[in-house]
């Protein structure tokens, strides 16, 4: 929060600005996402919704699973696993894929980046630990998909944002 008027126009992390509090918002994904995600449009013993990140040489399960319990943040599977859809995701690909899943089962999977697809014109910033050539390299990032190197400054965040945001 910003001392003032409440008509001050200046952007965020403005050198003049004088800041005296902030807000937090935390939101605990067990609460609303995960139920959400274990939810399904239609009856199905096997159709499930998984969130994943690329983390190091692994792939990271960020929600709780159907056919496993308590792998929110702690089931990895090694980027070697490249028959696993979950492995392909995280390696850029999209499309239709059939692999065999966290169990080892067979299954077909519809990857894609689906918040892009829902809200054409979405402003994506991409963060991720690797530089950009590395992430260039892997050919991750989409055409107009901006990216932030980790570690960054708060100013420099601010100013990426600005930057994606016009």
């Amino acid at each position: 929060m910003r001392a003032g008027n409440g008509n001050d126009s200046r952007a965020l992390g403005a050198k003049s600005a004088e800041y005296v509090g902030a807000v937090i918002l935390r939101c605990d994904a067990k609460d609303f996402l995960y139920p959400l995600l274990q939810s399904w449009p239609l009856p199905s013993r096997s159709g499930e919704t998984l969130l994943v990140r690329r983390d190091g040489g692994d792939v990271l399960y960020l929600n709780d699973l159907l056919h496993q319990a308590h792998t929110a943040l702690s089931l990895r599977i090694p980027l070697s696993r490249k028959d696993t859809p979950a492995v392909a995701a995280v390696m850029g690909k999209q499309g239709v894929f059939y692999g065999k899943d966290y169990r080892g089962v067979r299954v077909m999977a519809a990857l894609a980046y689906l918040i892009a697809e829902m809200k054409p014109g979405l402003k994506i910033l991409f963060m991720s630990g690797y530089t950009a050539d590395v992430i260039a390299h892997q050919g991750i990032l989409e055409r107009g998909v901006s990216f932030v190197s980790k570690p960054f400054s708060m100013n420099a965040l601010a100013e990426k944002v600005r930057e994606v945001l016009g």
